[in-house]
């Protein structure tokens, strides 16, 4: 699958998605140790928030001044209260923070040095229509595993997990559009053997 192009990429280019809790991480990772070049944009979107930035400043004037905390850091928690249920004003936010995301996405594009990119886009499928891959990879693994890892690493009440899930494509939608799918719920040295095969073939593309 090749998503719409609005970016210039020079090499091949990777989209790892995945529903929360499916391994996303951990499989950019053995990628990462092989050589390919990994984009996160979770981790982007939390920089251009940083205190200071000019996204963050627009941040709280469309959410107010409890968007920061005392140290100045975006409050992410009332954040997402804020825009859970609130399709209008998610869209708002949206429409602030993503720009800037893709600005930064492209800029790094443009110093990649490895083989290929692995691009991770949590919302790939459903909102990451800006991004030119040249294949979807999907990290998957049964729903209770997500909430159960979810549950242990962001310390959330399952409910919490269920509802985020409930925001996400259904599991199956997200493996029917992919092109590669790697299965998480298998023992970490089968996983590995799954990055390594695919590391090879993208590694062809050029």
């Amino acid at each position: 699958m090749v998503l719409a192009n609005s970016m210039d990429v020079k090499k091949t280019l990777i989209g790892l998605t995945g529903g929360i809790g499916s391994g996303k991480t951990t499989v950019s990772k053995m990628f990462e140790k092989l050589g390919a070049t990994i984009i996160d944009t979770d981790l982007i979107a939390r920089e251009v928030v940083e205190p200071g930035s000019p996204a963050l400043d627009k941040v709280v004037s469309l959410l107010g001044p409890d968007t920061l905390l005392e140290n100045g850091r975006m409050n992410r928690e009332y954040v997402r209260s804020r825009v859970f249920s609130d399709e209008r004003t998610l869209m708002q936010l949206e429409s602030i923070l993503h720009p800037v995301i893709r600005q930064r996405v492209q800029a790094l594009l443009e110093k990649t040095t490895g083989p290929y990119t692995i691009l991770i886009v949590p919302l790939l499928l459903e909102k990451g229509r800006f991004y030119p891959v040249n294949r979807v990879l999907v990290t998957d693994c049964p729903e209770s595993l997500q909430i159960e890892r979810t549950t242990i690493r962001d310390k959330l009440e399952p409910s919490h997990v269920e509802a985020i899930m409930s925001q996400q494509l259904p599991r199956e939608a997200r493996v029917s559009q992919a092109d590669d799918v790697i299965n998480t719920d298998r023992p970490i040295d089968e996983v590995q053997a799954s990055v390594e095969a695919l590391h090879k073939q993208y590694t062809k593309l050029g």
